[in-house]
């Protein structure tokens, strides 16, 4: 992947930025699309839905949402940046745009790509020029949201909670965790 990845890399980035822009309805229209066909047609592991399986390869329709969702974002506030303080004529149609995107990966279900997708979104929001007002009162309902959605399936919050103590499920809930000290403790100079 490598040997594939770095030099798509490189010839990307002698691509003008710009020219994506033109492709900005038809990337978030397809994202929304794979979004939607990994709910009917996704690979279930672990009892979540997140993969497609094309051609014999497995992609990750949240990975290239993230890409046609802040491709969208940023060309809507670029053209339209004198009506980002409107709630109406700014703010609320990329509030959809995040919330429809979020809303399809949260159905897989996938809490944490949600929250860095919705997190993501806030952010573009808060360059694109946001009323500081609205953005406030967005993190308090996205906190809430948060905490709402954590409490509703058990699981999440057994997660978010082995963080406080991972040795007292060391097998289960805090594995990761764990696994993770102990990569940090033996990886020296270069990580394990």
């Amino acid at each position: 992947f490598l040997a594939i990845g770095l030099p798509m890399m490189i010839l990307v980035s002698y691509v003008d930025y710009r020219r994506f822009e033109k492709y900005k309805v038809v990337v978030i229209l397809v994202s929304i699309a794979l979004l939607v066909a990994v709910l009917i047609f996704g690979q279930v592991t672990n009892g979540a839905k997140r993969w497609l399986v094309i051609g014999g390869q497995s992609i990750q329709p949240s990975e290239i949402a993230k890409f046609g969702m802040m491709l969208y974002m940023c060309s809507f506030m670029a053209k339209k940046h004198s009506v980002m303080r409107s709630f109406t004529m700014g703010m609320l149609p990329m509030l959809l745009v995040i919330g429809v995107i979020c809303g399809l990966v949260m159905l897989q279900p996938n809490m944490s790509m949600a929250v860095i997708m919705g997190m993501m979104g806030y952010a573009l929001l808060f360059i694109g020029g946001a009323d500081t007002k609205q953005m406030i009162l967005l993190a308090v309902v996205m906190v809430a949201a948060f905490g709402l959605l954590a409490v509703i399936a058990p699981y999440r919050l057994a997660r978010l909670t082995s963080y406080t103590d991972p040795w007292a499920d060391p097998l289960g809930d805090g594995y990761q965790l764990i696994q993770s000290y102990y990569a940090l403790g033996a990886g020296g100079l270069f990580g394990v």
